[in-house]
């Protein structure tokens, strides 16, 4: 028998050291990273992460803490970042604190949105 795990839920490239959340993937717990975060999957939980990348099919519930967040899928509950970038496929609902963010034409949020020093 072969326990050997040849798909891991995480994957390095490059020299950005990003970490891979696959479709069809779901991770339920609490998630810290010192880099890139990109969630192609389903995250139930809090994400601590230099950039977090939550991509269009993807759906997020719980908080982001994280210096850059990329939203383009659906998220559901707290964001504290620098700078957030919602782009238009995104559905966002919960809070955003943010130093600045953009969001572009057709994104849907449901949040209150405030500024942080």
């Amino acid at each position: 028998m072969n326990n050997n795990l040849s798909s891991p839920v995480g994957a390095s490239t490059g020299t950005n050291k990003a970490t891979l959340i696959h479709a069809n993937t779901l991770i339920e717990g609490n998630i810290i990273s010192g880099s890139v975060l990109n969630i192609q999957g389903t995250v139930l939980g809090d994400i601590n992460a230099k950039t977090v990348i939550i991509e269009n099919n993807a759906s997020c519930k719980g908080k982001v803490n994280s210096n850059i967040a990329v939203i383009s899928g659906q998220f559901d509950g707290d964001i504290v970042a620098n700078h957030v970038d919602v782009k238009s496929s995104a559905t966002i609902s919960g809070s955003i604190q943010k130093k600045t963010i953009s969001v572009d034409t057709g994104a849907k949020i449901n949040a209150k949105i405030s500024s942080i020093k």
